[in-house]
């Protein structure tokens, strides 16, 4: 329940910070994919784990580790368009390690992640307890090629796109095994 409320609360955040309501851009993904129907460029959020210290005797802090796969379709270049005779233009690899800085940027060290979170746990508040620690630490890269299979598409290993994994850890949930 821990792992997934997080995940959704980093969803739910991410969707505010590129402004997307409806979810074409951001969405969770327990496979880290972008769904078939997806735009050219997709953050799918995936709960990737937790590890557990003890607190005090009967109560564990688990920490959780969550993955934003940031994907953009490229498609292949038309022969005339590659090389030498291709136009000058922005390294999409540069730009999809842009926006993945961007995002460990809204995700660490932010407590609103947690409140986020903390909507997705029935009962929140009231019968149990939330998040207490946002995450404390990210890695990212390296960017790597996909091929059209990556996109849930029919296709060979020709390149369709980019992805670059951030991974963030460390957002912290008190829990009392029973």
């Amino acid at each position: 329940m821990s792992l997934r409320a997080i995940a959704l609360g980093v969803v739910d955040q991410l969707r505010l910070a590129v402004g997307d309501p409806a979810g074409t851009r951001v969405g969770y993904q327990p496979d880290g994919r972008p769904p078939p129907a997806a735009g050219e460029t997709y953050l799918a959020v995936s709960g990737r784990g937790f590890t557990t210290r003890p607190a005090s005797p009967g109560v564990v802090i688990r920490e959780f580790t969550v993955e934003v796969s940031v994907t953009r379709k490229t498609g292949p270049a038309p022969r005339d368009r590659r090389g030498a005779l291709a136009a000058p233009r922005a390294d999409p690899r540069e730009a999809l390690l842009e926006l993945a800085e961007r995002a460990t940027d809204w995700l660490v060290g932010r407590y609103d992640v947690l409140a986020r979170a903390d909507a997705h746990i029935p009962g929140c508040g009231v019968a149990t307890n939330g998040f207490l620690e946002p995450f404390h630490t990210a890695a990212c890269g390296p960017v790597v090629d996909c091929d059209g299979r990556w996109f849930a598409a029919e296709g060979g290993a020709e390149p369709a796109g980019l992805r670059v994994s951030v991974t963030v850890s460390g957002a912290a949930r008190v829990h009392k095994p029973d």
